[in-house]
């Protein structure tokens, strides 16, 4: 009996110290995290109370840093807006005690949609066009992109200077534009933090034809100097007798004596030649 007795009573003794020890632990936890999360643009954090906590440090590392303090806060929430696309941020809480002592809490990881500076690339270009009295430029998609800039430029090389910014990857430009100029295009993509590519390849496009250019192409086409030609290889027939030539020689045909009829059709008539190809009348 009085064995059992020590037992019990050693049983007891035991429990009442691991109770202490737990109680002691549970009072020296740090925060307990409710969530972090990102959301339209920061990330958001929130975290239990600590009984007897003054204040609250929140702490911030990336990948492979260490953690720095980035704020003290008496309230249990923060919203961490000092993020770069496509970086992953760890964040810890402290619960600040009276005697300046840190309660930390556990280990909390937030990854920021899109991708970080210099990692996304300038626009592939799909290509240029014209249609009416506009250029139109497209090009492929960028990921992480919040918006593209499109330069232009008279000379090949730049200087370019911006004619559009759009949040799609087409854009249609009518700023300006001469007959008969060419125009070279640059493109960048910008990211949410309005940081910007490298400039593109750069494209052209000739813009429709100048009145100068209009005037030389009428020129050449009143200097032409019209040439004879065999009408078939079958037949040398270039005139028609007393009547000229034939201006617009057209279908051909031969009866059963070897004749030859001609459809000549600017002249609205057909000429008849011998199969010896001299010519005999028209009608």
């Amino acid at each position: 009996m009085k064995g059992f007795l020590r037992t019990a009573i050693a049983a007891t003794a035991i429990g009442v110290v691991l109770t202490l020890v737990a109680s002691s632990l549970h009072s020296q936890a740090g925060p307990e995290w409710i969530g972090a999360f990102f959301v339209k643009g920061k990330v958001g954090l929130k975290w239990q109370p600590v009984e007897g906590a003054s204040k609250y440090n929140v702490y911030r590392s990336e990948v492979g840093g260490e953690f720095q303090l980035i704020v003290a806060e008496d309230k249990t929430h923060y919203f961490d807006e000092a993020l770069t696309p496509g970086t992953v941020y760890n964040y810890k809480i402290a619960a600040v005690m009276a005697d300046g002592s840190e309660r930390m809490s556990t280990e909390k990881s937030v990854t920021i949609p899109g991708q970080a500076v210099g990692a996304f690339t300038p626009p592939t270009w799909v290509g240029l066009r014209i249609d009416r009295d506009k250029i139109y430029a497209n090009w492929d998609n960028v990921a992480g992109v919040m918006a593209y800039n499109i330069y232009r430029s008279e000379t090949s090389g730049g200087p370019y200077e911006v004619v559009g910014n759009v949040t799609t990857s087409k854009f249609a430009d009518n700023k300006g534009l001469e007959a008969g100029k060419t125009y070279y295009y640059v493109l960048t993509a910008l990211n949410e933090q309005f940081e910007e590519t490298e400039k593109s390849e750069e494209r052209s496009i000739k813009f429709g034809v100048s009145a100068s250019e209009r005037a030389a192409a009428d020129t050449v086409q009143q200097n032409l100097i019209l040439e004879e030609i065999k009408l078939t290889p079958l037949f040398d027939l270039t005139d028609a007798g007393p009547l000229g030539a034939m201006n617009q020689p057209a279908d051909v045909a031969v009866n059963s004596k070897g004749d030859i009829y001609v459809n000549d059709v600017l002249n609205f008539r057909v000429n008849v030649y011998g199969h010896d190809g001299q010519y005999k009348f028209s009608f």
